[in-house]
């Protein structure tokens, strides 16, 4: 004889196991809300960067999604590429409050050093020049005929340049930085010893530098390179053998 099974005592598994599939579905629906939510807020940084960015930029966007393919395709319709991430980049730096604050410091330090070495920044001769840059600032000191900070050809300071690199030392030293030191020298420098070249001259005069600005107050912490570059590396729209190109560089970011 063969058994049937008694529907009254078959109907409560089967109840049961559909009211646990039921609950297990009711137990993920906050973990799509939430992917739903953070989708959502993705969509809105997008559009709200988007809408911060000038026209080119705009014009830009707006030419990928009317042809989305020629990215991969290589196709180029612009005539004037505009490099999107370096756009993105300029807009992080410019509302992060770190590099406003390295900035004003940067500004204060140069009004500082123009101050105190009496620096002309409108004067295109001027022995001493300034220049800011998103890092920090570069000090430039050329070793002119008419003030020269060394001896003809060689490292041994001047009177004045010793006194230059003093003061300098003087003020490096008040704040918090990293210190690198270059040497450059125009094309053409000869001597009578034929080892002894542009590259031996520059690293001769920037640990001059370095030994000096130690000496007079710098912490030798503050060090981090000290560079010769002989005459490879002349200023731009400078012939290589302008006497410009005689200098010493001095740059400073903040530690």
């Amino acid at each position: 004889m063969i058994d049937m099974p008694d529907p009254a005592k078959s109907h409560d598994p089967v109840a049961g196991t559909q009211e646990a599939v039921v609950q297990r579905h009711h137990g993920g629906a906050w973990k799509v809300a939430a992917t739903d939510f953070f989708t959502a807020m993705m969509a809105l940084f997008m559009v709200m960067w988007i809408l911060a960015q000038d026209d080119e930029v705009l014009e830009d966007i707006a030419h990928y999604f009317n042809n989305p393919y020629t990215a991969f395709q290589g196709a180029q319709t612009r005539k004037d590429p505009i490099d999107i991430g370096a756009s993105i980049g300029m807009v992080g730096i410019s509302s992060d409050p770190q590099y406003e604050q390295n900035k004003t410091f940067i500004e204060q330090m140069a009004q500082e050093f123009i101050k105190h070495l009496g620096i002309d920044p409108t004067d295109e001769e001027a022995v001493l020049t300034i220049q800011t840059t998103n890092d920090g600032m570069i000090l430039r000191i050329f070793d002119r005929t008419n003030q020269p900070i060394f001896e003809p050809y060689s490292a041994q300071f001047t009177e004045w340049g010793d006194l230059l690199l003093r003061n300098i030392a003087w003020l490096i030293d008040r704040y918090d930085l990293k210190v690198r030191i270059e040497a450059h020298t125009q094309s053409g420098f000869q001597s009578e010893n034929p080892d002894y070249t542009a590259w031996e001259l520059t690293a001769d005069q920037a640990n001059a530098v370095r030994r000096s600005l130690v000496f007079h107050a710098l912490d030798p912490e503050k060090l981090a390179r000290v560079t010769a570059f002989g005459d490879s590396s002349p200023l731009e729209g400078l012939s290589p053998d302008s006497e410009s190109n005689q200098r010493i560089e001095i740059s400073l970011e903040p530690r």
